[in-house]
């Protein structure tokens, strides 16, 4: 996926958005042209001269004046471009072009790099709308975004998408990617707009903001005008920081449909605490972790059988992948499970506060009670998705199995060349992830994995293990 020294040089021929390097190749073109047109005037009078060709005099025509700009412009772009980058948001929203193929629409910051050295290196960053096709990695439209800082997607309302660009919103076309609204053209509330991504949310296709004013404020999509918000929105609907981890939740335990026990990650350590009769860790992310089919209330008492390990297969700080368009419902075997006291008979025991104090520790420290109201993301085969790490480093890469719960069986597992994955999108059997340097797609029939480097501009495909 890295770029070869031969492809930085076929790479820095080819125009792009640094206009420096736009302006100096065609001066090189223009140079190559007029090096074209002289050997061509110095073979012609040859001919009718009809004096004897030098090879030498040949290419210090066609090649000589090339020489110097051409060793200045390369070691300037590769330095350069190597120094610029190309950084995805954190959020995205997938959709059909008007071919019925499948689109990701997103925002990213490119950074040009205007000069490097040992003070550091310097340039601009310009945020662009993009839509890019999570099969090929090819550019669907690209359109700047307004200068104002940082800009981030807010998210669809029907064919229009919502950005936020440091000072305000901008509203672009879903399928052409034309820019349809600006700051300046909200009338009446564009002083109002705050200057915080955090403060603008999406919700039942009307786009909300925190006014200045102190206001919720609400924008008719279709006509694009806003006014004080009557209802349908409240404080806590904002997001408390940024993007990240929305529409992306994970959890360590789930419940086996059909089957009255949970399927939770233990590692041995964590194993050895419940046996034991011990306070289970909560800073194990690190270790090798187990699929365990158990129930962690048994005749009155906190314990997990041993005997019941779901399979041999060790995964590292394994999750399951939960789907937040599917609710859990609050009645089911999962919250039964996780209920303490539902499940002990004889709440006037003695030793019934220290067994519920030692559940809350357990189930805690496995994070159960941050995602237990989706179920799990399951594939057309009814596979659950786990996501896993590579090796206990910090900046291991990420994989992705997928666990037949019925079987027991892992169907496959496909490393995911990244460390971190922003947020997700489903379409059918396809799953695109978002992470900070890559778009990447998973055939969730097979495992094939389908990438798209920012960083280098360049589509990838790999098989699972």
């Amino acid at each position: 996926m890295e770029l070869t020294f031969w492809d930085r040089i076929v790479r820095a021929f080819q125009y792009d958005q640094a206009i420096w390097h736009n302006i100096f190749l065609t001066i090189i073109y223009v140079i190559a042209a007029a090096c074209v047109f002289f050997a061509i005037r110095y073979i012609r009078g040859l001919i009718q001269k009809k004096e004897r060709f030098s090879i030498a005099a040949f290419l210090s025509i066609l090649i000589g004046p090339l020489v110097f700009p051409v060793i200045l412009f390369l070691i300037l772009s590769i330095a350069l471009g190597g120094a610029s980058s190309v950084t995805p948001g954190q959020n995205m929203v997938a959709f059909k072009t008007s071919d019925g193929e499948d689109a990701i629409a997103l925002s990213t910051a490119n950074f040009l790099a205007n000069e490097t050295g040992r003070y550091g290196t310097h340039g601009r960053t310009r945020y662009y709308a993009v839509a890019l096709s999570p099969e090929t990695g090819e550019e669907i439209w690209q359109t700047k975004l307004e200068r104002g800082g940082e800009a981030e997607l807010l998210g669809k309302t029907g064919d229009k998408l919502w950005y936020f660009t440091g000072n305000g919103l901008q509203v672009i076309a879903l399928k052409s990617g034309k820019t349809l609204a600006k700051t300046t053209d909200f009338k009446g509330i564009q002083n109002q707009l705050p200057k915080q991504y955090k403060n603008y949310i999406v919700k039942n296709q009307f786009v909300y903001f925190k006014g200045l004013d102190g206001q919720f404020y609400q924008i008719n999509p279709k006509n694009l005008t806003g006014q004080v918000a009557k209802g349908g929105i409240q404080a806590t609907d904002f997001p408390e920081s940024s993007v990240s981890g929305k529409r992306f939740e994970t959890t360590q335990i789930t419940t086996n449909p059909g089957n009255n026990q949970l399927v939770a990650f233990l590692s041995d350590k964590e194993m050895q605490s419940i046996q034991s009769g011990g306070d289970i860790e909560t800073d194990l992310e690190n270790e090798r972790s187990y699929l365990y089919e158990t129930k962690f209330v048994e005749q009155n008492k906190v314990a997990v059988s041993p005997e019941q390990k779901v399979s041999p297969q060790a995964f590292i700080a394994g999750e399951f992948i939960l789907d937040p368009n599917k609710k859990r419902p609050p009645n089911d075997a999962f919250h039964k499970l996780t209920d303490f006291e539902s499940q002990v008979t004889d709440t006037n025991s003695s030793s019934y506060s220290a067994d519920y104090i030692r559940f809350a520790r357990l189930t805690g420290g496995l994070g159960l009670s941050t995602s237990s109201k989706y179920l799990p993301l399951t594939t057309s085969k009814g596979d659950w998705l786990i996501w896993h790490c590579e090796t206990t480093d910090m900046a291991s890469n990420l994989k992705l199995s997928a666990f037949n719960p019925k079987t027991k069986t892992v169907s496959w597992t496909t490393d995911l060349h990244t460390s971190s994955i922003s947020n997700t999108a489903r379409q059918g059997d396809k799953l695109t992830l978002l992470s900070n340097g890559y778009l990447l797609e998973i055939n969730l029939k097979n495992g094939d994995l389908k990438g798209y480097s920012f960083e280098n501009d360049r589509f990838f495909s790999k098989k699972p293990e």
